[in-house]
């Protein structure tokens, strides 16, 4: 077929390579440029984590006093193109005596916490979940003054460390956007 096409146009044998290297060429552009559904990935070897979005995020870095004495906080906020949605990872590394201490249930229960009392907010849901057999919760919850919004977040108890994976969405819009970015945390 392809040879009837260039015949019926008028073009010689000479000019057919140059028409399937113009082809090759546009291929190789698509995939460098993700044209073939390759996704974005962010990985934090430090956090020890991977996250699909398109986004560098901001970290920063904060010791916090606590009961248990100091943590550091590390926080990872992921700017993207609807400013409407907000993404979030924070991860925090407990002192092994605490984790023995408290338990999972308990630390899960504080962080539960701790994000719903950070926005003044109210708990709409909650469920148990794990990630590769470590303890976890989904919840979802409304903050003060902004009913608007809908918070959803997964948190999970790795070892010492508690990652709490955030997606601040419209409450219309929430469900779609905030499933994306959550099912797509992945341990390192």
């Amino acid at each position: 077929m392809h040879v009837l096409k260039v015949a019926r146009e008028g073009r010689t044998l000479r000019q057919r390579p140059m028409r399937a290297g113009a082809l090759l060429l546009m291929l190789v552009i698509a995939a460098l440029a993700g044209g073939c559904g390759k996704k974005d990935v962010f990985a934090s070897k430090e956090g020890g984590f991977s996250v699909e979005t398109s986004s560098v995020p901001k970290q920063k870095k904060e010791t916090v006093p606590t009961l248990d004495g100091p943590v550091d906080v590390y926080t990872l906020t992921f700017e993207i193109q609807n400013p409407a949605l907000e993404y979030w990872i924070v991860y925090i590394d407990y002192p092994e005596a605490t984790v023995r201490q408290k338990g999972p249930g308990q630390l899960l229960k504080e962080a539960r916490d701790g994000s719903v009392d950070n926005v003044h907010g109210r708990l709409l849901k909650e469920r148990d979940i794990s990630l590769e057999g470590y303890p976890g919760k989904e919840i979802e919850y409304e903050g003060e003054g902004a009913e608007e919004d809908i918070y959803k977040s997964r948190m999970y108890l790795v070892k010492q460390r508690i990652y709490v994976i955030l997606v601040t969405a419209p409450r219309n819009g929430a469900s779609e956007h905030a499933d994306k970015f959550l099912n797509s945390f992945k341990l390192m």
